[in-house]
């Protein structure tokens, strides 16, 4: 068994019993009135995206710095770091997938028309990565920068990778922001469009 596959995730198990529930809600309305099924889908596809990037985020950046996690984020070394870490980026992307799906959704405002959204979720994610992996390679290749934790912690091969794993976070946030404000004009969109 793969060890960062053993999660203990109840976050994602709450979440999960809060979207059936409100499906199950909206399916015992009459025929006509049935629209918000589709909203919970979408949150659910855009959290379980987001989750899964912030994982494959995580280990990636786990593989280059251990110590961005063990100093910076104050997690214990051993065995169980790669575990935590993957944790850590599933709850985190959970959260920014529900939170950014959830204000496409309040600017949305046409239930029927959601499904069009669907195929765009991809967009703050490619965003994400591509400014991560910009942000991280510019970092490795100027290293201009040593993050003032790591300066004083570590020594400077150490310091260096730390940054960078920090500046392929800080990346990624400003992307998957960019994206999000691309997928919201989009949503705006269509909503002008079907009212």
């Amino acid at each position: 068994m793969i060890p960062f596959l053993q999660l203990n995730v109840p976050v994602l198990a709450q979440l999960g019993t809060v979207f059936l529930f409100f499906l199950l809600f909206d399916l015992f309305k009459p025929r006509g009135q049935r629209h918000r099924w589709r909203e919970y889908l979408f949150l659910t596809g855009a959290a379980g995206m987001t989750a899964l990037f912030g994982l494959l985020v995580d280990q990636i950046t786990l593989g280059i710095s251990r110590d961005y996690f063990t100093l910076g984020k104050g997690f214990p070394g051993g065995p169980t770091l790669t575990r935590q870490v993957a944790q850590l980026g599933l709850h985190a992307g959970v959260g920014a997938g529900v939170l950014g799906g959830g204000i496409v959704l309040l600017v949305n405002r046409a239930p029927r028309h959601t499904f069009r959204l669907f195929h765009f979720l991809w967009v703050p994610l490619l965003a994400a990565a591509v400014c991560g992996a910009f942000a991280g390679g510019l970092l490795y290749l100027l290293p201009w920068y040593i993050h003032p934790l790591a300066a004083e912690f570590l020594e400077p091969a150490a310091a260096h990778r730390f940054t960078i794993v920090w500046f392929i976070h800080v990346g990624v946030y400003a992307g998957g922001a960019a994206g999000l404000i691309y997928l919201v004009r989009l949503a705006w969109r269509n909503r002008e469009t079907t009212v």
